[in-house]
Formats: structure tokens, C-alpha cells, sequence
């Protein structure tokens, strides 16, 4: 059985080479490879969706995203419930389903969200950086 390594450093495994000569398993120092890290969700800021509550009638609700997509558009607003109903996907499932259906609501009702969305533009990875 190996030893563990020493702070800062991971187990290589051992290898055999193209020329035939076998490695070791050794200690090297920890890189850290890019995306190799935990995956976590971005943390929202305190109110990013203006007064929007679970706990309102989906009238409100609706009436609020409805001002809110003309305001900053319906791609980041379908973002940030995104965000939301991910990160209270355990915690809280019926919320959960309530963000789920009012991003459906706002992607039936806007015709220039389905297009973002269709585009690809909807994705966070496709942002610009």
C-alpha cells in the first residue's frame, strides 16, 4: 500500500514508458488541474430578481418577469432562475418547480428568448469574457 504524500503534493501512478523502462508511483507536486477542481454554482447577488418570491401568485410572479425581461432582457432573466432553481433543487424542491415553470413561461412567451436560446446565446459558457 503507498504512503500518502506530504501537503501540496498527489500520488503519481506508475507507468511503463514507450521504451519499455517502468515508473514508479512517486510523489510530484499538485498542479491542480484546470477544471479538475469541485463544481460549484456562482452565488447570486442579494435581490438579482427584483422582488420575485415563490411564495407570490403566479400572476404576480409572471407579471414581475414580464417587466423584468423588457427591462434587461429575457436570456439574463431566464439565467438567474436558472441559478436559483438549481441551487434550491434539494433544499427546496417545490421552489424548485416553480422556477422551472416560469422559465417555460417566459421561454413559450418571448419569441426573441426562444431565438437566444435556440442560438446558443442562452448558455453561460458562450459568453463573452
Amino acid at each position: 500500500m503507498a504512503k500518502k504524500c506530504a501537503a501540496g503534493k498527489i500520488r503519481r501512478k506508475a507507468y511503463r514508458r514507450s521504451d519499455g523502462v517502468k515508473v514508479k508511483s512517486a510523489c510530484v507536486p499538485d498542479k491542480g488541474r484546470p477544471g479538475k477542481g469541485p463544481q460549484t454554482l456562482p452565488k447570486p447577488k442579494p435581490g438579482h430578481l427584483r422582488g420575485y418570491s415563490t411564495k407570490m401568485s403566479a400572476t404576480g410572479r409572471r407579471t414581475l418577469l414580464n417587466k423584468l425581461s423588457k427591462k434587461e432582457g429575457c436570456g439574463k432573466v431566464v439565467r438567474k432562475l436558472s441559478l436559483d432553481a438549481n441551487l434550491t433543487k434539494e433544499s427546496n424542491p417545490k421552489a424548485h418547480k416553480v422556477y422551472r415553470s416560469d422559465m417555460a413561461y417566459l421561454q413559450k412567451k418571448s419569441r426573441v428568448c426562444q431565438l437566444q436560446i435556440t442560438q446558443g446565446k442562452y448558455h453561460p459558457s458562450t459568453k463573452k469574457r
